[in-house]
């Protein structure tokens, strides 16, 4: 029981860091285009 847990917990694990990294990409690039409309 210990040991699928755990295999399934790191599959969730790396599913969330790639999730975040993307909305993080897509946040820094929506503040970009924000920065440079602001900035003119």
């Amino acid at each position: 029981m210990p040991a699928p847990f755990a295999r399934d917990n790191d599959l969730i694990q790396r599913m969330f860091n790639e999730a975040f990294m993307i909305v993080r990409t897509n946040i820094e690039r929506t503040y970009g285009k924000i920065l440079r409309v602001v900035s003119g």
